[in-house]
This record gives structure tokens, sequence and C-alpha cells, in this order.
């Protein structure tokens, strides 16, 4: 005589019995989350291990540095100049794609010059900028 192995998982506090296939596939599920909450504690960052591990908060800032600040206002200034030693059209082109945020479509609409035209203009005022900017 084979006698059968009794299959129960608890539900609410009580041991509920079950099919072999039914206590495999609760269990198949338990251990796959008991897996997923094991590997995320690997990789959870906190406050305070941070702290325990000798990491000062105060450098784990998000805003910029002074010498990112500066750079940035210099690339401004640069980039200022570059566009003011523009011809007026061609800053007109940059006002209106960067500033009105109007499509290449929409001046061409506006303005009656195919769209092509404005692509080739704002390529080549792009390539104008980039060397003034390296200068």
């Amino acid at each position: 005589m084979s006698e059968q192995k009794e299959y129960t998982i608890i539900v609410k506090g009580k041991r509920v019995p079950v099919t072999r296939k039914v206590y495999k596939a609760y269990y198949k599920e338990y251990e796959y989350a008991r897996n997923i909450t094991r590997k995320a504690k690997k990789h959870e960052l906190s406050l305070e291990k941070l702290k325990e591990d000798g990491v000062n908060p105060a450098y784990m800032c998000t805003s910029p540095s002074p010498e990112d600040m500066v750079i940035q206002k210099e690339t401004q200034a640069k980039l200022h100049k570059a566009l003011s030693s523009l011809p007026k059209d061609e800053q007109k082109l940059i006002y209106e794609f960067f500033y009105k945020k109007k499509s290449e479509r929409e001046l061409a609409a506006e303005t009656g010059i195919p769209q092509k035209t404005i692509n080739d203009r704002k390529h080549r005022i792009f390539g104008k900028l980039k060397e003034l900017m390296e200068k």
C-alpha cells in the first residue's frame, strides 16, 4: 500500500488540505516573492546605511556645483555673443524655432519659403554657431 502524502497550506492562520498541484503552485509563488524581497534588500540604499558607511549626506545634493554654475554662465554668455553676431534674418529664424517653438513646417507656411530651404538654413546657422562657440 502506498501512502498518499497530505499537502496543506496556511490560510488565515489555519492549515487547509490541498492537492499536490495547488501546493507546488502556492509555494512556487511564495519562494519567488521571498527571493525578490531578498534581492531587493541587497540593492537597497537608505540614509542610515550611508551614514553607517561614512558617507556624508551633505555631499549628495543634486544641485550643480559652483564650478558647473560658472561653466554654465560662461557658456550662456558665449552663446549670447555668438547669436548677436549673426545677421538679423538668422537671429529671427533661431528666435522662431527656440523661443516661439515653431516647427519648420509652420515657418514654411508663414513665410512661403520651402521647408527644405528652412531646414538647410537652420543647419547652416547651427554650423556657424558651433564655430563661433569653439573660438
